[in-house]
């Protein structure tokens, strides 16, 4: 090795010790902010910054859902009562996803109020990034809704096709009980139609007997006189 090599070796060793060591020192001051980093202490800093964090409850669900100034807890639960009567859920699911319609309507709506807040008369954006922030939540609402909505038919549907199938089945099991009760009082009227008709039999051959009798009879009285009177001759 050349004692020119031998230098540049030496100075590649340097320079890799010293980006080592600039890391180093850099890795412990990003260490140092950290810790003083925490976010407010106070407990009239944390109100703000949790008041800073709900200044459009964009980002809230079903469960913890809140109202701005201007809306009305009544209001939501009056369109919550026309989903329920819309959808009538029969189920806990069913429940689940038409408070997620309601609850999704409202933020989509509220999104786009507060889109309004940025748009100028003459039609112009006076602020740009809280409109595309709304603007972005209002699209993001309107996904969960109509997913929501999808999820709810789907249900529905399920749910309708079972019923039909066991309305079905039990229809079919009135039907072959109706056709049995129908066969078995065929059946019987057939036996009243024989018994009657034996009982009809029965009547005309006692009547042809009682007529037979009734023939034979006179001469039988003669034959009996006759008889007598040859005894006495």
């Amino acid at each position: 090795m050349t004692d020119r090599q031998k230098r540049r070796l030496e100075a590649r060793k340097l320079a890799k010790k010293e980006n080592k060591q600039i890391s180093e020192a850099q890795l412990a001051a990003n260490q140092a902010n950290a810790q003083l980093s925490t976010g407010p202490s106070s407990i009239e800093g944390k109100a703000i910054s949790a008041q800073n964090n709900f200044r459009h409850g964009l980002t809230q669900t079903e469960s913890d859902l809140t109202f701005l100034e201007g809306e009305s807890a009544e209001q939501y639960a009056k369109n919550l009562a026309g989903f329920q009567k819309e959808w009538n859920p029969a189920t806990e699911t069913e429940h689940d996803l038409v408070q997620r319609l309601a609850t999704r309507q409202w933020l989509r709506r509220r999104a786009f109020r507060l889109q309004q807040k940025f748009i100028a008369p003459d039609g112009t954006i006076t602020d740009q990034k809280q409109f595309a922030l709304y603007n972005r939540y209002e699209t993001q609402h309107e996904r969960a809704y109509n997913k929501a909505l999808a999820d709810l038919m789907r249900l529905k549907s399920l749910r309708l096709r079972e019923q039909n199938g066991f309305e079905s089945i039990k229809r079919k099991d009135e039907l072959h009980a109706y056709k049995i009760k129908h066969l078995q009082d065929r059946e019987y009227r057939n036996k009243l139609l024989i018994l009657e008709r034996e009982a009809r039999l029965t009547l005309a051959q006692a009547k042809l007997n009682t007529e037979h009798l009734m023939e034979v009879a006179p001469n039988l009285n003669h034959s009996e006189e006759i008889a007598r009177q040859t005894s006495q001759s």
